[in-house]
């Protein structure tokens, strides 16, 4: 089963590099990430780091926290707050 967070973090990178116009391997001269793991990342076949995340997010122009705006919560994580 897929993590939904990461399904959203990964589908938020991928949507925001193309509307940058920005290639993979862009990001990837950009952050020392590699084109493979970029893919792998914007895929939901891998969990990235914090750091990644945010060395990718800055590489888009984009602050840390817009990569998880949009994404609610299931009602079982809610009902445990």
């Amino acid at each position: 089963m897929q993590d939904p967070v990461k399904l959203h973090v990964s589908k938020v990178l991928r949507t925001k590099r193309l509307n940058a116009g920005l290639s993979l391997s862009d990001i990837s001269d950009q952050t020392g990430i590699s084109v493979q793991q970029l893919l792998a990342y914007e895929n939901d076949s891998t969990g990235m780091s914090t750091e990644e995340l945010q060395r990718i997010a800055s590489a888009l122009k984009i602050e840390f926290s817009e990569v998880f705006k949009g994404y609610n919560l299931p009602r079982a994580a809610k009902a445990a707050d």
